[in-house]
């Protein structure tokens, strides 16, 4: 054998051992990543959009329609099932709502996403939260010094009335909290009846970036059933 080809010999086993050191962390952490965005991403997500009160740093990523839907005229709420077909869906950026709370000066639009730039404008939904009337738990978010000033206003018992499009539903304040952004046990996304959840950083007399934040949980009392089979 060669000189020549003994170091060809040396160089392909340091080629391979190089390829094994390298490839192998690479090839787990696609694997890694893969498993961290099925499995994880129900428990992220949530959190992300809590704490986006204080970054709010997924503005602009989506593309905003900026359409605002005709809301139906405020009145008592009717008990009814509606089929999901007739209902237009808002897109992200889309205004769809408008939730008011009795007692309080809390009475502003409520924009489908929740991007810096709607929190502006007014009360900002989860998308991977429910819309009013999907027998789901509906997330709603907006600043303490805006839109949700007088959240610290809310008591238990107090009325929570969102108008949609589609319908007008009323919600009664259950319970108060102040909660860590991190504490995903503040909120059930799997939920198999109807709430609202209303969010904002606290506490209320404190600028800057919050270290808390403020939950007003309600319970659904009335307002048209939405039938997904139809």
């Amino acid at each position: 054998m060669t000189v020549f080809n003994m170091l060809n010999i040396k160089k392909s086993k340091f080629s391979k051992k190089l390829m094994a050191f390298l490839g192998m962390p690479l090839i787990f952490s696609v694997i890694a990543y893969v498993l961290v965005y099925f499995f994880a991403q129900p428990l992220i997500s949530p959190l992300l959009a809590v704490t986006n009160l204080a970054f709010s740093s997924n503005a602009g990523r989506e593309v905003y329609s900026g359409k605002v839907f005709e809301l139906v005229d405020i009145k008592e709420p009717v008990d009814e099932t509606i089929p999901a077909s007739s209902i237009s869906f808002p897109k992200y950026g889309d205004q769809y709502a408008r939730v008011c709370i009795e007692g309080t000066k809390v009475d502003t639009p409520v924009f489908f996403g929740d991007s810096k730039e709607l929190l502006k404008k007014g009360a900002a939904q989860y998308i991977g939260s429910k819309l009013p009337g999907f027998g789901g738990t509906i997330i709603i978010g907006a600043h303490k010094t805006t839109h949700f000033k007088d959240l610290e206003s809310v008591k238990i018992g107090d009325a929570v009335t969102i108008v949609t499009s589609y319908g007008v539903y009323k919600y009664t304040v259950n319970d108060l909290k102040v909660v860590d952004p991190k504490d995903t046990t503040a909120y059930d996304l799997g939920a198999d009846h109807e709430n609202l959840i209303l969010y904002t950083c606290y506490p209320f007399n404190m600028m800057g970036f919050s270290k808390k934040r403020y939950f007003v949980y309600a319970e659904y009392t009335s307002g048209p059933v939405v039938d997904v089979s139809k």
